[in-house]
């Protein structure tokens, strides 16, 4: 064999090590990406990405239904409530919720978003459609002929310390296609120093009800320390299950029911 020969046979060597050693690392790289957008519920692999998801439906429940100035304060806290039982105008509310301005002068929505936030929320457990909104007193509402929704949301509460509902999630699960928050709820009005005038004290209670106050804390830095709270009261607490339902490539709301 020639010089040309052996050289050309070097180099094809060494192309083939390289190659090997890029799909090698390109499949790695891979693996450990898909790690680190993974994480484990129960000894099954969830993307991170869809507990986001989930976390922000949550999170605009707890936003939409704990506002004093709608006649929606407190509407999930039911025995039993399925998506497919949810009010029309209770779930078109909350898909607009993070979407509408507290202003006295008619403002706008697209509706594209609204059932873009509908369907992400509800997925197929609730048909889109829309319907009168009794939202609040001083709030209107109207769906024209244009693709919008134009309003008026009253600015005049804004009340740091108006009395609501806390929710803490204190663990997941998964099963099968389906992901279960379970979270402890309370419900807390806020005290005035006498001498001071400072809000510093939350007084706890199980209900809106009151049937029994459950304790009276402090506040740190102006703020309720919902752990604290959890650790000491968290028994005497009222338990729901969240569940969201694995559709078309992600999770949407399917039920919440009293424990």
């Amino acid at each position: 064999m020639d010089k040309k020969g052996i050289i050309a046979i070097v180099v094809l060597a060494l192309s083939t090590i390289l190659l090997t050693t890029y799909i090698v690392y390109d499949k790695l790289s891979q693996k450990k990406e898909e790690k680190n957008t993974t994480i484990t519920i129960d000894n099954r692999d969830v993307m991170i990405n869809d507990m986001f998801e989930i976390n922000e439906i949550v999170n605009t429940f707890d936003k939409a239904f704990n506002d004093l100035t709608t006649n929606y304060f407190g509407y999930l806290y039911k025995t039993k409530l399925y998506a497919k039982n949810f009010e029309k105008d209770a779930a078109l509310y909350v898909s607009m919720y993070d979407e509408m301005e507290k202003s006295n002068i008619v403002q706008t929505i697209r509706e594209s978003k609204i059932i873009s936030n509908f369907n992400k929320i509800f997925g197929d457990n609730l048909k889109y459609k829309r319907a009168e909104l009794n939202i609040g007193e001083g709030y209107k509402t109207e769906f024209g002929t244009t693709p919008y929704l134009a309003y008026i949301a009253p600015t005049k509460t804004n009340d740091l310390y108006a009395p609501e509902y806390i929710g803490i999630t204190t663990k997941t699960n998964l099963e099968e296609d389906k992901i279960l928050l379970t979270r402890k709820f309370f419900y807390v009005e806020y005290e005035q120093n006498e001498n001071t005038k400072e809000v510093t004290i939350a007084k706890i209670y199980r209900s809106p009800k009151k049937e029994k106050l459950l304790g009276r804390v402090n506040l740190k830095n102006g703020e309720i320390n919902k752990e604290q709270i959890i650790g000491s009261y968290g028994s005497k607490f009222d338990t729901y299950i969240y569940t969201f339902i694995y559709q078309k490539s992600k999770y949407s709301f399917y039920k919440i029911n009293k424990k």
